[in-house]
């Protein structure tokens, strides 16, 4: 069974996921190839494993397997897959992304911010409002109620 760890980046992934792992022992893996902040962070802070398996066969198990993302609803998700969807006030995780981008050269803050707020990705995180009928589709309409707030709000 698959479990999404889902957020917009900035917004507490990396956080919870060091949650679980510390006080559940449990690990997680993510949708994309390569985990960047296991990586720098560490593997074993964050709890990281490699996926065992492709997603289907991550799905065909009973035993649970926790999957990062930022990617918004997509083909890779299945109806009867679970969610855990970390919401953060949206203006606070784009100046939070910016100012991690721009750490190196702090003159580049305002351009960075210009960047992802004006983002467009037809996969990955895409715009700044998630519409709520894609969250809905994703962890199901109970589950986000009037907290998330999108374009079609």
């Amino acid at each position: 069974m698959i479990v999404w760890v889902a957020s917009f980046p900035r917004s507490g992934n990396t956080f919870l996921r060091i949650v679980l792992h510390r006080l559940y022992g449990v690990r997680t893996s993510t949708v994309y190839d390569v985990d960047g902040v296991a990586e720098r962070l560490g593997k074993d802070l964050i709890g990281f494993t490699d996926r065992p398996g492709s997603l289907s066969e991550m799905r065909a198990t009973d035993e649970l397997h926790f999957v990062k993302t930022h990617r918004q609803h997509d083909a890779d998700v299945d109806e009867d897959d679970r969610a855990i969807c970390l919401v953060r006030d949206g203006r606070d995780a784009l100046v939070s992304w910016a100012r991690q981008a721009s750490e190196e050269d702090p003159n580049t803050y305002r351009a960075e911010l210009r960047s992802k707020i004006l983002r467009v990705s037809a996969s990955g995180t895409g715009k700044l409002g998630i519409q709520r009928s894609q969250l809905a589709a994703t962890v199901g309409a109970a589950s986000c109620g009037p907290a998330v707030r999108g374009s079609d709000s």
